[in-house]
């Protein structure tokens, strides 16, 4: 790679760093280093910069947040509440992908709590009401 030639030690660190321990492909590296360099004279910013150009390695190769989230489902944090055959049911909605817990369990679906609290199994959005319509099903 002539492109490695002209990189100066703490580039070649900074370069190690990335892509041995963070997996970021050495293209996009490579291009994050071209971005950095001064124009005409071919210094490097300091150290202040190389960390801008981590961090942003990373986000890069950061997963992107999930966009997929239920709508029906109430945000982190919220409470579900419900009242089946006389008994109060509080389901407490944790971050995404960490489930609902009820009873001081943990659940990783809602059907999986309405099962618990039925003792039968019953779509968990069916039975907390969720996601229905106000003039419809």
């Amino acid at each position: 790679m002539p492109l490695l030639l002209g990189l100066v030690l703490p580039e070649l660190a900074v370069l190690v760093f990335l892509v041995l321990l963070l997996a970021v492909p050495i293209m996009a590296i490579m291009d994050l280093m071209r971005r950095f360099r001064c124009q005409g004279c071919g210094a490097v910013y300091r150290a202040s910069r190389r960390q801008e150009m981590i961090d942003q390695a990373r986000m890069a190769a950061a997963p992107p947040p999930p966009t997929d989230r239920d709508p029906r489902i109430p945000p982190p944090g919220s409470a579900i509440v419900r009242e089946y055959k006389g008994r109060t049911i509080r389901v407490l909605v944790h971050r995404d992908g960490e489930g609902f817990e009820c009873d001081g369990e943990r659940f990783k679906t809602l059907s999986a709590v309405a099962k618990h609290v039925t003792g039968s199994h019953i779509n968990g959005f069916r039975f907390f009401r969720l996601g229905r319509s106000e003039g419809g099903q």
